[in-house]
């Protein structure tokens, strides 16, 4: 499949070089601009320097109309040793993992380590039609992302709406996945059942009941995005670097309301769009996820659930309790739950996380 790269920002790191020389040269693609930065740049004027002063990017085509724009960082694609997917959740993007990635880099150079801003979001293609963010779809763009990059299966790392999408995928193509790590993303299947019965998960999930509404682009992008940066407000880590970065993000022509079709496609409450309340979920929901998961899901992936008990999105305790209880794991299942973090973890603690990780798949080995 061909693959077009764009470089970005003002220095890569030596293995991204290395990796995105070798796809220019084979594959003679034009360098274009990214969300992240205004800069367009050639990988032989730039030496290597800190992985946060600069990211590499490569637009990846997944389907015949659908591109996903890849942070790529670590080992390429021929000498490394294992391949690590990494997926976001609403309203970020690739740019979430970069910490992340950069602290499993130093830890773990052997390495590949691929991070795609899922359809819909910033560069990456935004299709018009409501059906092309069915979890279907999403789940499909993973798929033939890691049939390009690697024949043998990767170790997949999802936070959010990027959890939803990786516990879909776990169910579909277990045999693309060596494990599975969730970060703060119920099961599915738990999530819509607590809202079903009502109390904390209902209330803590009406923001979904605003968002499938058609008028919430316009409302989450007034005053320059006032409301998405609201959701970051007591976040320290979001400024400089970070808050710039989701700000030209969400800046780009459709990108917000790409985004909200996540909800709008694969979340359908029965109430009447004027209805924001918890008591509207009584009216019922409909959901693609029902036509995916069985009442009792089973996966067949070493899994493991990270999770900071501070989430304001979910039912933290009924959440993991479902996990638990009513999902069978047949390669095991670890959970790693830290009070002192909340919904966004990744920012948050990066070291942490990435250790944790490297932890899980180094046990799975031993």
């Amino acid at each position: 499949m061909p693959l077009q790269v764009m470089l970005l920002h003002d220095a890569l790191t030596p293995t991204a070089v290395l990796l995105l020389s070798l796809f220019l040269s084979c594959n003679g693609a034009e360098q274009q601009e990214h969300p992240w930065e205004r800069k367009t740049l050639t990988v032989r004027t730039r030496r290597a320097s800190a992985r946060k002063d600069g990211v590499a990017y490569m637009q990846v085509a997944v389907s015949p109309n659908v591109s996903l724009s890849v942070l790529a960082s670590g080992a390429s694609q021929r000498d490394a040793s294992g391949t690590v997917v990494f997926l976001h959740g609403f309203p970020e993007g690739s740019w979430l993992w970069t910490d992340v990635m950069g602290e499993v880099e130093k830890r773990r150079p052997d390495l590949q380590l691929l991070a795609p801003d899922q359809r819909g979001y910033n560069s990456s293609s935004k299709p018009s039609g409501l059906s092309d963010y069915v979890v279907s779809q999403l789940v499909a763009d993973v798929a033939a992302l890691v049939n390009v990059f690697s024949s043998g299966g990767v170790h997949l790392v999802a936070h959010d709406w990027g959890g939803a999408v990786a516990w879909a995928f776990a169910q579909a193509h277990p045999r693309l996945l060596h494990s599975l790590t969730i970060v703060n993303m119920a099961h599915p299947s738990g999530w819509i059942s607590l809202i079903r019965a009502g109390g904390l998960q209902a209330r803590q999930s009406t923001y979904v009941l605003r968002f499938v509404n058609p008028h919430s682009t316009a409302e989450l992008t007034a005053l320059d995005h006032a409301a998405l940066r609201a959701i970051f407000r007591k976040e320290a880590w979001f400024s400089g670097g970070n808050r710039d970065a989701l700000l030209r993000s969400w800046s780009r022509t459709g990108s917000v309301d790409s985004a909200l079709n996540w909800y709008r496609a694969n979340v359908q409450p029965r109430c009447p769009l004027s209805c924001v309340t918890a008591d509207c979920w009584r009216q019922g929901l409909n959901t693609t996820f029902d036509d995916i998961f069985t009442s009792r899901p089973v996966v067949h992936t070493p899994t493991h659930v990270i999770w900071g008990m501070r989430d304001f999105a979910f039912d933290n305790l009924g959440s993991l309790g479902y996990i638990r209880n009513n999902v069978t794991f047949l390669k095991g299942l670890r959970i790693s739950n830290y009070s002192e973090y909340g919904h966004w973890i990744a920012n948050e603690a990066p070291l942490l996380l990435a250790t944790t990780f490297l932890e899980f798949i180094q046990g799975i080995y031993s």
